[in-house]
């Protein structure tokens, strides 16, 4: 939130933790001026107030409003949240985050962060608002409320949009039934919205976590959770990476290192994070992670915004063999790693340069920019090229990769044709047609969601390779590896005397293998992503490194 100016209205709360503030918000009409007095109660069992769970927004776009008398700035967001829920008639007691815990103490933010799932699970009720008929939140507070049943309505956490409420019990019954027909088998049918997707998956992985908290250790679900929340929810304090989903690990105490401090910088408390992890875990898994936005940051500490797929498995242990080291004076990260190839040709960045432009145009750009940039084509199999083919493939693989998908839907369906785009004329089969009018533009929707602001690129062995961070460009003569104990296909690029990290990505090949060898469902699936990379592991000659 933009910082306030002047005296805050908050009292200090009572320093034995037993109090918090709730905020009364007074009754008047929709249109009128929002006015909120702070209230100070004992957290206890049967507590008088509502948790309202939303997203910031963007923090320099504030409104005043009046609390205990002070012109106070909020988000947009959160006017338009309480104009919303604000009765008519009576005040309103609830508990918001900006607003009850005082901003502008950087102890006080501390203290309360590590309460606030507390504070949800002993809310009356929570309250997930969605926005002004815009899906979104914040998301993981849901996952700390008891098992919402549709029997058991009390416990439910309620989802308001706009003056519409839903319990989420209803979208959990309603989620059942759109993905599972009468014979308990997938129908696999889209999610029915994103966001309400994103929720319904994080509250089930906190209750994995809750089932199997005892085979696997702190840092193992500080990783696990991390993966699947910080990619998903947008947080305005970059603190909040990290501190904002402590609160889910469901541990009685927290290390020195992951206790929050305001004081500290988001770097910093990123860094340690990520230390805290690979020392107590060995989990090199995390290095994936990293989106590449957050500048001064080593390339191997997470920043966690950008939503990989090589899942994170609660009480797995380290590979064999797997060598990790943190050397802090230089800020590095020692491993191991298996050289693969290097980068030999750099292509296009798939971009939807004009929002106008159909999605057949926007597609034919991009497959013969890629074809120009990367084919060296020699001959065609059936009327299209073999470069074709393969890179069709290639996208197929990781749009399915990155969805996780139990059911490969149409992906099987399209994998061994070609759509139209290809061909440099308008040479179209019967088959062709069939798929274009069948298949073809749900297929370029989805895999265009899956890799927009993506690069491609090819390696000196001739594999296709598309970066998994959105516009992060290889250069050639980067190399191509996989670090010991995390399972992908890393670039690198050289520093000083080790490597930086340019991101991960997903190839046509691995190893002698290639897509076409066993088939995208299964080479899609991170079972055999697992036994492949181990096996490499052990049989490739493997050298020592420093990543910064």
């Amino acid at each position: 939130m933009e910082s306030f100016k002047g005296v805050s209205p908050h009292r200090p709360l009572d320093k034995h933790g037993k109090e918090i503030r709730i905020v009364r918000l007074l009754p008047n009409t929709f249109s009128a001026p929002i006015e909120c007095e702070l209230e100070h109660i004992i957290l206890e069992p049967g507590a008088d107030y509502e948790a309202i769970s939303y997203c910031w927004g963007d923090a320099s776009l504030t409104h005043p409003i009046l609390l205990d008398g002070v012109s106070y700035p909020i988000t947009l967001t959160l006017l338009d949240g309480l104009k919303y829920l604000r009765h008519t008639t009576s005040p309103r007691k609830l508990w918001i985050d900006s607003l009850c815990i005082n901003q502008t103490d950087l102890a006080e933010r501390s203290r309360e962060i590590l309460r606030m799932r507390e504070i949800y699970k002993l809310a009356k009720s929570v309250v997930i608002w969605l926005g002004d008929y815009a899906p979104f939140t914040r998301l993981h507070e849901i996952a700390v409320r008891p098992r919402p049943y549709v029997k058991d309505l009390a416990t439910s956490p309620e989802l308001v949009c706009g003056d519409l409420v839903l319990p989420f019990a209803y979208l959990r019954a309603v989620d059942e039934y759109w993905v599972t027909n009468t014979e308990d088998k997938r129908i696999g049918l889209p999610p029915i919205c994103p966001s309400l997707d994103r929720m319904r998956v994080i509250w089930y992985g906190h209750q994995s976590i809750l089932s199997d908290g005892e085979s696997s250790s702190l840092a193992q679900r500080l990783a696990w959770i991390l993966a699947l929340v910080s990619a998903r929810f947008h947080a305005t304090d970059q603190h909040d990476i990290v501190y904002g989903t402590l609160g889910l690990l469901e541990a009685e105490s927290l290390p020195t290192e992951l206790m929050p401090d305001y004081s500290k910088s988001p770097n910093e408390v990123l860094i340690e994070c990520a230390s805290y992890i690979i020392s107590n875990s060995q989990i090199l898994t995390i290095l994936q992670y990293n989106s590449m936005k957050t500048k001064g940051l080593p390339t191997w500490v997470p920043d966690w915004r950008h939503d990989s797929w090589c899942p994170i498995v609660l009480g797995a242990e380290a590979p064999e063999g797997c060598h990790c080291r943190i050397i802090r004076e230089i800020a590095a990260l020692e491993v191991d790693i298996v050289a693969i190839t290097e980068v030999s040709l750099v292509g296009p960045r798939l971009t939807y340069r004009d929002s106008a432009e159909s999605l057949g145009n926007v597609w034919s750009n991009f497959l013969l920019d890629a074809e120009d940039s990367l084919g060296k084509i020699e001959n065609e199999v059936w009327g299209y090229s073999s470069f074709g083919k393969a890179l069709w493939k290639l996208l197929l693989v990781f749009d399915l990769s990155r969805q996780d998908l139990h059911e490969p839907g149409w992906h099987l369906g399209v994998a061994e044709e070609v759509p139209p785009l290809f061909f440099r004329e308008a040479r179209v089969s019967a088959t062709t047609r069939r798929l274009q009018s069948c298949l073809i533009e749900e297929a370029l929707m989805s895999i265009g969601a899956s890799i927009a602001d993506k690069y491609v690129f090819r390696g000196i062995d001739d594999s296709l390779g598309i970066m998994c961070q959105p516009n992060v460009r290889p250069n050639e003569h980067d190399m191509i590896c996989t670090i010991k104990g995390s399972y992908g296909d890393f670039v690198l690029r050289e520093y000083l005397d080790g490597y930086k990290i340019i991101g991960r990505c997903e190839r046509n090949r691995r190893g002698n293998f290639t897509i076409g060898d066993i088939g995208i469902h299964r080479w899609a699936g991170t079972t055999h992503l697992y036994a492949f990379y181990e096996r490499l592991w052990s049989d490739s000659d493997d050298r020592q490194i420093l990543l910064y």
